[in-house]
């Protein structure tokens, strides 16, 4: 699959890789989900839901419904969710550059919630902000488990300085939503069996 060729419109990682490679190096300065719940909704039970448990405090960043907005201190924000497929997209909303997307992120009729915010995001989580990104990776998983004959991008694993690996999944947790900005430690056991680890290829590659 050839290489998008436009940062502002969504896209998996394999397709937005010059994206992506632009996070390595780069200090991590916001993560904050877009959540049309707030975290007082979404901590309280939902008998709609099979598992009607409401989320713990601490899950409210990580589980909630919504997109996520990572920001970098050279002034560098993408934007990451997943698709109809399950799989994970990006966009970038802002360059170094200062251009921004056209479809940016809505702050209104949203419930932000920012890693910072202490009582509704895991402290390993929490502890990433300020660090640099050393490294980014694609999970894949195989196509035989959806019945079908190419592999799926389902997540994202960001690798942090003297941290935990931060992972971006489509339906490999539980959650609200099949998007989930967690650690890999969350990932289902059932769905690890069919995961492989691509890291990016190098620039000029």
């Amino acid at each position: 699959m050839s290489e998008w060729n436009d940062w502002f419109e969504p896209a998996t990682p394999s397709r937005q890789v010059a994206l992506l490679r632009q996070m390595v190096g780069q200090r991590l300065t916001r993560l904050a989900r877009f959540s049309l719940e707030s975290p007082e909704e979404l901590m309280r039970p939902n008998p709609d839901l099979d598992d009607d448990a409401p989320l713990k405090p601490h899950e409210v960043f990580s589980l909630a419904a919504g997109p996520l907005l990572l920001r970098l201190d050279n002034g560098l924000e993408i934007g990451f969710g997943s698709s109809d497929h399950s799989e994970i997209i990006l966009d970038a909303k802002r360059l170094p550059d200062g251009r921004t997307s056209p479809h940016p992120y809505q702050e209104e009729g949203n419930f932000v919630l920012d890693a910072a915010e202490a009582r509704f995001c895991r402290p390993e989580i929490r502890q990433m902000l300020g660090r640099p990104l050393r490294d980014v990776a694609v999970l894949k998983m195989d196509g035989a488990h959806f019945g079908k004959g190419r592999s799926f991008e389902v997540g994202l694993v960001i690798y942090v300085e003297q941290c935990p690996e931060l992972i971006l999944s489509a339906n490999l947790t539980k959650g609200l939503d099949d998007f989930a900005v967690t650690l890999r430690e969350e990932i289902l056991p059932e769905n690890r069996r069919y995961l492989t680890e691509e890291r990016l290829a190098p620039a000029g590659s």
